[in-house]
């Protein structure tokens, strides 16, 4: 089990407490107890009848060195290629100025009412990034901006060991340093921090450009950043007219447990449309399953990978099609809990059932990098949905594939 976890969680007034619980991935070590507060508080039963259909609108969000910021309306359209060769693409994709796609999908019922914790409530619609950010689509961002130096510690060396088959891989050489995906690139960046975070949305703000670590690729753009301290990244504010961000907490909470179908449906329990405790057992068929360790099952989800690929959980998205919200990683959100921690949510594949639970307040010192670190990305305000078909429409054939090499 590597060292760092993502995050400390604190708890408000009242409520029981449960344990987290840290196995060790190694299986010849005994399994290591580690408590912390966690805050499961009193609310109301929520009823179990399923939420409206989502929207048609199928979103993906594409974002090139051209500025190109578009949504590909899939209706109707059938859209495949063939995964061998969408496999062959995965090492050109990683070492080449191809842009990656974020996909996304819409959060409506702008003005909705927040949940009894204050949590939830948003004014207007916007994107939320379907899938957690992969380790193939940060390692597309390392080798566009960190190849010949990285001054600002993008790449944390335990990317490549703290997992024993998936990761991200760094070598050196005579033009510099080159970065590789180890294992399935499908699944979730680990060891990042919340700078790291902010950096990556700025790289997709700028157009995804190639060049040097600095105020054209990372530094500037939707967050202004003067350094990777925790001083400094706690003063870090959004910029005004920024598109691409990393979600506050309220657009995380709503995209995760809002029911959906106006400004007053109430709220899940679970990121899986559930007010009951998900399994943890790997299934593409399962409607309330998660990758978290659940004792009572076993332990992990994936004793050999321990992350498991993005959208893995295929019948257990959330009530706006987002997956993983809840477990296989800790997710940094933009908004600041203490005047000493940004706002981490979700649970990982580490912690036990009350991770995933809306209850929980978890928040961490903003410099950390840990192997249950990672995050998504929204675009607000909602894109122009005219001007997009037209770009759609005229310059994008959307293909999905779910290798994660390049994701629509």
């Amino acid at each position: 089990m590597p060292a760092d976890s993502c995050f400390s969680r604190s708890g408000g007034q009242g409520g029981r407490t449960f344990p987290r619980i840290g196995i060790p991935m190694a299986s010849s070590k005994p399994p290591r107890i580690v408590v912390n507060a966690v805050p499961i508080l009193d609310r109301q039963a929520r009823s179990l009848f399923p939420p409206p259909a989502t929207s048609v609108w199928k979103g993906v969000n594409v974002s090139g060195r051209v500025g190109l910021l578009c949504r590909c309306v899939i209706l109707g359209w059938v859209c495949a290629a063939l995964e061998t060769a969408l496999l062959g693409c995965c090492s050109i994709l990683q070492a080449s100025n191809i842009p990656i796609v974020i996909e996304t999908v819409t959060v409506g019922d702008p003005g909705n009412k927040a949940d009894y914790n204050g949590y939830g409530t948003v004014s207007e619609s916007y994107q939320m990034g379907k899938y957690d950010v992969t380790t193939s689509q940060f390692t597309a961002f390392l080798n566009s901006v960190a190849k010949s130096a990285d001054p600002y510690g993008l790449y944390n060396p335990k990317m490549a060991t703290d997992f024993p088959t998936v990761g991200i891989t760094r070598t050196s050489g005579s033009a510099g340093f080159s970065y590789a995906v180890k294992g399935n690139g499908n699944v979730p960046v680990f060891d990042v921090s919340w700078g790291d975070s902010v950096r990556f949305v700025n790289w997709l703000q700028n157009g995804q450009p190639t060049g040097a670590e600095g105020p054209a690729t990372t530094e500037a753009g939707s967050y202004t950043l003067t350094g990777t301290s925790d001083a400094s990244l706690l003063a870090v504010t959004r910029t005004p007219g920024a598109t691409w961000v990393l979600p506050t907490r309220d657009y995380w909470y709503k995209a995760a447990y809002y029911k959906t179908g106006g400004t007053n449906a109430g709220y899940w329990a679970y990121p899986t449309q559930s007010d009951t405790q998900p399994s943890n057992l790997l299934s593409s068929t399962g409607t309330n399953n998660a990758n978290y360790a659940d004792i009572n099952q076993g332990g992990f989800t994936d004793h050999v990978n321990f992350l498991t690929p993005v959208g893995a959980f295929a019948a257990s998205p959330g009530p706006y099609g987002t997956f993983d919200q809840g477990g296989d990683i800790t997710q940094w959100n933009e908004t600041l809990v203490t005047a000493s921690a940004r706002s981490v949510y979700g649970g990982s594949f580490t912690d036990i059932f009350t991770g995933l639970y809306s209850a929980s307040i978890n928040g961490s010192n903003p410099s950390l990098e840990g192997a249950e670190c990672g995050f998504r990305v929204a675009v607000v305000p909602e894109p122009n949905t005219i001007t997009l078909l037209l770009v759609a429409a005229s310059s994008v054939i959307a293909c999905r594939s779910r290798i994660g090499c390049m994701k629509i």
